[in-house]
């Protein structure tokens, strides 16, 4: 059986394997290639204006990198109307332009496009689509999409155009396609989901061995913004330690978003049980998350949560607030979910989820199982055959 040619299109990418911002979109490449496929990715890096006059004359290249057999083809832009819908669409149509050139120079013409996240991916991908006649494939993962209200009346006019134009359209949570099916009317198309995934590759031999008796290590890892309410958990946590004084915080993320966290750890009489490690790298994090018991996450909006997923692969389960992705990840064996917003609620559920005995084999077995790369990238390969050859369904 013929393997496809995909060729990614993410509205951002890592810009080195460290960076974390975009990384599931890299690894579900590498999945891809491994699983047989041809897999190339056209990844952009948009500047501000401030700094274009440092990169004018580098701007202009774009960088080949050979990423674990996936070609990827990248570019720096900036955009010098920043709020204007059309000018970054017809930048992103210019500059892509140039690099799909140079691709298909090398790689030949890809079977299928996929998308990750529309804004502004998508402008490029359905010019494409219209020029080269390629079905295009489109993977929704953005938070803005959660909110009530879009930035622009012409961005919901794009949004709704590159919609109708699609040969398939999926969200990475139920709560997100339902979001998507209800802003988004008027189109033949309907949202489905497909789930991101993680590589079971890098949680293979990672389960650590039992906490010890009455004490507990929760663990929350992210940029540390407003939107995962850190000082909601460091709240319940301050709660959790009048009742249970054998009981840590690791929080991993940002310095410079940490002062605040900080002085609210004083204010609450829990600095002394409170690490703050900075920026971990995505090895990093993994070693943190295996060195803890419990993953905590608060956010008031999640399109999916890959954290979760990765802390479930190491077999610990996780408590989360209902903020969208979690409640298609999380079940009675694996975690507890409560209402946003509610630090009491919040605080008995790490009490309940530290007095209880959690089988870590049986969590990251199913993790795996829901999530891994193996079965998600054989799903993915299905969708891609049958919009370029039907008769290989």
């Amino acid at each position: 059986m013929n393997q496809p040619h995909v060729l990614f299109l993410p509205s951002w990418y890592p810009r080195d394997r460290n960076d974390l911002n975009g990384c599931f979109f890299r690894e579900q490449a590498i999945a891809l290639k491994i699983s047989g496929a041809k897999v190339g990715v056209l990844a952009h890096y948009p500047v501000s204006l401030k700094f274009a006059h440092r990169i004018l004359f580098k701007s202009s290249i774009i960088k080949f990198e050979n990423d674990n057999e996936v070609h990827t083809y990248r570019k720096r832009i900036w955009y010098l109307v920043p709020k204007s819908v059309l000018f970054k669409e017809l930048f992103w149509i210019f500059v892509g332009n140039r690099q799909f050139k140079a691709y298909i120079k090398k790689e030949g013409i890809p079977d299928v496009i996929h998308v990750h996240s529309l804004v502004y991916a998508g402008a490029l991908a359905f010019y494409l689509k219209n020029r080269f006649k390629i079905p295009v494939v489109v993977s929704e993962h953005s938070s803005s999409f959660l909110k009530k209200t879009y930035p622009s009346q012409a961005l919901h006019m794009s949004i709704k155009k590159w919609c109708q134009k699609a040969d398939r359209l999926f969200a990475v949570s139920s709560s997100l396609a339902s979001s998507m099916n209800n802003k988004i009317t008027g189109i033949s198309r309907t949202w489905n989901v497909m789930p991101n995934s993680i590589d079971e590759r890098l949680f293979s031999d990672s389960l650590s061995g039992e906490r010890s008796l009455g004490s507990t290590k929760f663990i929350h890892v992210s940029l540390l913004t407003h939107n995962k309410r850190v000082d909601l958990i460091l709240r319940a946590f301050a709660m959790c330690q009048v009742k249970n004084p054998n009981v840590e915080l690791i929080i991993g993320g940002p310095i410079e978003q940490t002062y605040h966290l900080k002085k609210l750890a004083v204010d609450l009489g829990v600095e002394t049980r409170v690490k703050f490690t900075g920026v971990l790298s995505r090895e990093g994090v993994q070693k943190a998350i295996a060195s803890a018991d419990i993953f905590l996450l608060a956010s008031d909006q999640e399109t999916f949560g890959v954290v979760v997923i990765e802390a479930l692969a190491l077999g610990k389960p996780v408590v989360s607030t209902r903020c969208g992705g979690p409640e298609d990840i999380l079940h009675t064996e694996n975690g507890i979910l409560v209402d946003r917003g509610s630090t009491w609620q919040y605080a008995k559920a790490m009490l309940r989820a530290a007095a209880k005995t959690y089988d870590a084999e049986a969590i990251s077995t199913d993790c795996k199982r829901r999530f891994g790369t193996s079965a998600l990238t054989s799903k993915w390969k299905e969708i891609y055959k049958s919009l370029f050859n039907p008769s290989m369904i």
